[in-house]
């Protein structure tokens, strides 16, 4: 259900008896009601109004998607952090909303729209409504396009915490191993490269008594050998493969790859960087210490996307409640015809669903002189009003939703 109404009734002798008389006869079914202000918008034709008028559904529904998409963002990232601060537990499903409290301008998002006030200095009022519309369009899109580039980049760097969380684990034919080695130790020379080597289990003795003699072959009378004689190191091992450090000539590794994989062994390489060699030793990083640098990385990434969201939700609500204005300005006079002369009000129904029921029927019955003909003749009429009238809400007053519910 949405949590605001907004609604336009035609001016009775004046605007504020229009006011008085909804909030005579609807506050026992809401719980706040307001006007909502709206300066003396540019008018225009009515033909200019009636082709805004559809543009104006699409603008808002754009418009609000992006606020939504930024406040549901605001949630997310709240609801996570509280959850791994209960250590992956949600113990708190009822009480999202007292998570984080939305914005506008340092005041909550309810008391905002009950104060709500034109920005006159943003969105001028000598502009016509059409040019208001394309603004706040613009304005939002660039929100939208900012928002997915950080999600985006929020997402990469998620995907590789969540990959290098995955090399922590399983067996040493596929884990990461580089926090098991001492980086100092590499032989990484234009003619040398230490390499390393994961050996089933039931074929360790055979590789220890065969690592040396693996791709070996005869050059005439001289034996030549891929495998620099006793450079063979036991680094781990575990209930499937053990791990083995070799030294072998760089130029025959694709080769000694070749080999191994005859044999059964798969050759693992570390991730090193040739062209620094040894000076870089110290800043290579252990799995261990990646995966810090990416979750820390991570972290400050979701900060930044928190605060950002916290601001730009602020921009993008206020866009949205001006559109807001725009289109019960331009409805109400396609609505009620010119000179314009409404009031727009901002009710805030009880959540139950009897006192909205039982507020509509109040609104309508307040409201039915001004009853459109859609709604009087639907039997035997035209059958292109009946089938309009199915699928279309009509009331005898203008009424928009704004809802406020990003969880």
């Amino acid at each position: 259900m949405p949590s605001f109404w907004l609604i336009s009734g035609p001016g009775m002798k004046t605007k504020d008896m229009t006011f008085k008389k909804v909030q005579g006869q609807c506050e026992i079914n809401c719980s706040k009601i307001s006007k909502f202000q709206i300066p003396d918008l540019k008018v225009g034709t009515l033909d200019d109004l009636m082709s805004l008028s559809d543009d104006l559904i699409k603008t808002d529904h754009l418009v609000e998607g992006v606020t939504r998409k930024i406040g549901k963002q605001i949630y997310d990232i709240m609801k996570n952090d509280l959850v791994e601060q209960n250590n992956g537990q949600n113990n708190n499903n009822n009480n999202n909303e007292n998570l984080v409290q939305l914005q506008i301008n340092d005041v909550p998002v309810d008391t905002y729209l009950n104060r709500f006030k034109w920005n006159g200095q943003k969105y001028l009022v000598r502009l016509s409504c059409r040019e208001i519309t394309d603004k706040i369009a613009k304005q939002c899109l660039k929100i939208d396009d900012a928002l997915r580039e950080k999600l985006a980049e929020y997402s990469s760097v998620s995907h590789q915490y969540t990959q290098a969380q995955r090399k922590r684990t399983g067996n040493l034919l596929v884990k990461d191993f580089s926090d098991l080695i001492n980086f100092n130790s590499i032989v990484n020379t234009e003619n040398l490269l230490t390499v390393y080597v994961a050996v089933p289990k039931f074929q360790e003795k055979e590789f220890e008594m065969e690592y040396e003699n693996i791709g070996n072959f005869q050059y005439g009378d001289l034996k030549v050998q891929y495998v620099v004689p006793r450079s063979k190191e036991l680094i781990s091992q575990d209930n499937e493969y053990c791990l083995y450090s070799v030294v072998i000539f760089r130029h025959i590794l694709d080769d000694f790859k070749h080999k191994c994989r005859e044999l059964r062994y798969t050759v693992r390489l570390v991730d090193f960087d040739q062209e620094n060699g040894e000076n870089n030793n110290n800043d290579h990083l252990s799995g261990k210490a990646q995966l810090k640098k990416l979750e820390n990385t991570r972290a400050r990434l979701r900060t930044h996307i928190l605060l950002w969201c916290q601001s730009h939700f602020s921009e993008a609500f206020q866009a949205w409640a001006h559109l807001k204005a725009v289109r019960i300005h331009v409805e109400s006079i396609l609505r009620f015809g010119l000179p314009a002369n409404f009031q727009a009000i901002l009710l805030k129904p009880i959540e139950k669903k009897k006192n909205q029921t039982s507020l509509r029927a109040q609104l309508d019955q307040l409201f039915n002189e001004y009853n459109s003909i859609y709604l009087q003749d639907t039997k035997g009429g035209d059958d292109e009003l009946n089938a309009l009238n199915q699928t279309e809400k009509f009331y005898p007053y203008v009424y928009l939703e704004l809802s406020t519910d990003y969880q």
